[in-house]
């Protein structure tokens, strides 16, 4: 079993192109610039809560499109 990290970062290489504009924008902050959710609200001038929901919403369509294409399983 891979570690959630690993998981996302080789879903996001498949599907990144499928998210919005600031979903690829606040994932690449988060999981590749390794920024913590209060300099990335700061940075954007939204709430930490504004960013830890764009997210989970990010991570959650990684994970629908992987249900629905399997692209990671082959």
């Amino acid at each position: 079993m891979i570690g959630k990290t690993l998981l996302m970062a080789m879903l996001f290489d498949i599907y990144g192109e499928l998210l919005t504009e600031k979903q690829k924008r606040f994932f690449e902050l988060y999981h590749h610039r390794d920024l913590s959710l209060g300099e990335i609200a700061e940075g954007q001038g939204i709430s930490r809560q504004a960013v830890y929901d764009i997210l989970k919403r990010s991570e959650k369509a990684l994970r629908d499109f992987e249900d629905r294409l399997h692209l990671l399983q082959r």
